[in-house]
């Protein structure tokens, strides 16, 4: 009998490197620069990053980046400190 992996793991799941953050907001100053702030100070290594804006004034913004740690993760973890990092 083989083990099967949840399609969307739970918050308290153990998470494996790369990990994948998507981020979506309105547009404005500094978020790339708080984003990968955050994810230097939590000690990861941004492996691929790109980023897309509808318009610098008043359009929506959105990042992907992909990156890893030498550790396990999980997403409460990560949300714990992104949230009143960057948010």
């Amino acid at each position: 009998m083989t083990e099967r992996t949840p399609a969307h793991p739970s918050s308290s799941d153990v998470l494996a490197s790369p990990f994948r953050l998507l981020v979506k907001c309105p547009d404005g100053p500094g978020i790339v620069a708080a984003v990968t702030g955050f994810l230097f100070e939590f000690g990861a290594n941004i492996i691929n990053a790109n980023q897309h804006s509808t318009d610098p004034r008043d359009g929506s913004f959105s990042l992907r980046l992909e990156f890893s740690l030498d550790r396990p993760l999980t997403r409460d973890e990560f949300s714990a400190g992104f949230q009143p990092a960057v948010a």
